[in-house]
Formats: structure tokens, C-alpha cells, sequence
């Protein structure tokens, strides 16, 4: 049976202690969803008492949760490695002994979601695979855009941690100047205010902070706008494509004219199609 996207998505949030087998006795840490780049640029941090991380932002980062691309493969008799590639950088995922089994079936080509520890051994910092499996290229969509949306664009090379929407062209000035007043909730693809103390204001917030939702994403930057067209197009296909209507519901605030041009965007870069009239697909 087809596993669906909104079904891979939830699974790529939530593991449990009993899903990576390693006992239930100590408590165990968040995998955070972060770019390569952000592990790779960074250091291993020690403190007494606590597993090595790297600072990510406010996060303290020992476990990962990683979509990318498998660019290398090696594998000896009691060690083995995969190259990860997630268009932000590349890291070394490594097993050894018994652990070479988590990716033995794993070849170069493949798209992979791994739970992973982050390690350190002779000046390179690389990943100890506690899940590996393999996912599809519209994961891989989905968990870019979801960074993206979160986190930042990381274009390779770029060194900028948290520069929301600045790629290699470096013309998205006009990027939300609030930022810090408005989260993104990558669940529902909806941009949402955060109240007094930063908590969110979801369904139940003022009718007054919903006029000024749309009124903010009115301004979104076009490149913005064409990731969160893109998102909801993934995450609402069921398998025939998506009405544009639905599309207009789901991002709200926006005028239908911005938004059709974002999707004849995409039928002219050949990132989506029509499947049938009225609606669309990505590729």
C-alpha cells in the first residue's frame, strides 16, 4: 500500500525512543530538522554532564533529522559511509560493526531520511545513523521547502545562519522585516502572528490579528511566495493534481492574480503540469 505524503511527513516528526531501539531508560533528545550546512560549518560543543552538540540557532543540536540525496557510497567489511547531499552541503553518515546493516541496501542515486547523532572524529564532524530509510523526491520537496521556510535559504557555500529568503541572487530585500512577530506552521503551510509573549495565534486569535495575517502575506516576496505555492501543491496532492481555488484558500491574503502567476511560473520552468484543467501538478 502507497504510504501517503501527509502520513511520510508525520512519521518524519515523531520518532519514538522505541523506534531507534536503543532502550527506553534514558530520555531521549529531539532530533531537530537542520540544514547540512548548519552542522557543517559549525563546532562540536562539550559540557560536563550533557552529549556533545552544535548550536543551531537557539538549539542545541545532538540528534538530526536529515532529508538528502546519497552522493557516495563506500562500504568495507566493518565500515561503510554514505554521502549526503541535501543542496546546502555534504556530511558523511558512517557505520561500523553490526551497524553497517542500516545501510548496506542504501546505493549512491538513492533519497534517504536518516535520525542520526551528530559525531566527530579527526577534525570532521559526520552522522551515526540510528534510522535510515528510503523516501521520494517529493519528501525530499517538502522537507527543503520546510527549511526554507523555517530556517533560511542555504545556498552552497553560504556562510549567513538565518537570513530568511537571501539566494544566490541576493535581490530579495523586500523579505519580512518583522520577522520575529510571525511564525510558519509547517504542518498546515499558514503563516501565523504570534501573541504579546510569542505564543501563536492559531484558529482561536482575534479576528483583528487574522486581517493582519493577510494583510502581511499580501507583501510576501515573490520568491516566498512561489515556496509556499510549491509546499501547498505537495502537501495537498492526493494523487490527481491540485484546484487552484484550493491552493488560493490554503495561502489566504494573497491576490488570486499573484498566485495564478506563481503557478504559470511553474508550468514554464517545467516544475509543474496540468493533469487536467484547473488543476496542477509538481513534477
Amino acid at each position: 500500500m502507497k504510504m501517503g505524503v501527509k502520513k511520510m511527513v508525520s512519521e518524519s516528526y515523531e520518532f519514538s525512543a522505541a523506534s531507534a531501539g536503543t532502550g527506553a531508560s534514558r530520555p531521549r533528545l529531539t532530533a531537530y530538522r537542520v540544514w547540512l550546512s548548519d552542522l557543517k560549518e559549525r563546532q562540536i560543543e562539550k559540557a560536563e554532564g550533557q552529549t556533545d552538540f552544535i548550536s543551531v540557532g537557539e538549539k542545541q543540536v545532538s540528534r538530526v533529522n536529515i532529508i538528502a540525496s546519497v552522493v557516495d557510497k563506500y562500504l568495507a567489511e566493518n565500515y561503510g559511509s554514505l554521502t549526503l547531499d541535501d543542496g546546502s552541503a555534504q556530511l558523511r553518515l558512517k557505520a561500523f560493526g553490526d551497524f553497517l546493516s542500516r545501510i548496506k541496501d542504501i546505493e549512491s542515486g538513492d533519497i534517504i531520511l536518516t535520525i542520526a547523532r551528530i559525531r566527530e572524529y579527526n577534525n570532521e564532524i559526520y552522522m551515526f545513523p540510528e534510522i535510515v530509510k528510503k523516501v521520494t523526491a517529493k519528501h525530499a520537496l517538502l522537507r527543503r521547502l520546510e527549511l526554507i521556510l523555517e530556517n533560511g535559504r542555504r545556498d552552497p557555500g553560504e556562510r549567513g545562519a538565518g537570513r530568511a529568503w537571501q539566494g544566490a541572487q541576493g535581490t530579495e530585500h523586500g523579505a519580512r522585516s518583522e520577522e520575529q512577530n510571525w511564525e510558519f506552521n509547517p504542518k498546515t503551510g499558514e503563516r501565523i502572528q504570534k501573541g504579546p509573549q510569542g505564543n501563536s495565534q492559531g484558529k482561536n486569535g482575534s479576528a483583528d490579528a487574522q486581517v493582519q495575517a493577510q494583510q502581511e502575506n499580501s507583501f510576501l516576496p515573490s520568491a516566498e511566495l512561489k515556496e509556499r505555492v510549491k509546499l501547498q501543491i505537495a502537501k495537498l496532492d492526493e494523487g490527481e493534481g491540485v484546484e487552484l481555488a484550493l491552493i488560493e484558500q490554503k495561502i489566504g491574503g494573497n491576490s488570486k492574480e499573484a498566485i495564478a502567476e506563481i503557478i504559470e511560473e511553474l508550468l514554464g520552468e517545467g516544475e509543474a503540469y496540468e493533469p487536467r484543467p484547473g488543476k496542477v501538478k509538481l513534477i
